[in-house]
């Protein structure tokens, strides 16, 4: 379960770090990318936050699906 939550803090401060990018990116092109990556991350440290908190594993798909709601 540790290992669940330091992998959400991993992907939660990427997606920290992507929307800093998107907001300062030279086109909209590379922000828009930004802010997907950034989507993608949270999706992410969703899916491992949740894998802490309950102790059960769930599948990246979860993250893909919450993405796709």
């Amino acid at each position: 379960m540790l290992d669940a939550l330091s992998k959400a803090q991993r992907y939660q401060g990427r997606a920290d770090e992507c929307r800093r990018l998107a907001e300062i990116g030279n086109s909209s092109d590379i922000r828009n990318h930004y802010r997907r990556m950034a989507e993608y991350y949270t999706a992410f440290a969703e899916v491992e936050e949740a894998k802490g908190r309950r102790g059960s594993y769930l599948s990246l798909t979860s993250a893909q699906t919450a993405l796709h709601s």
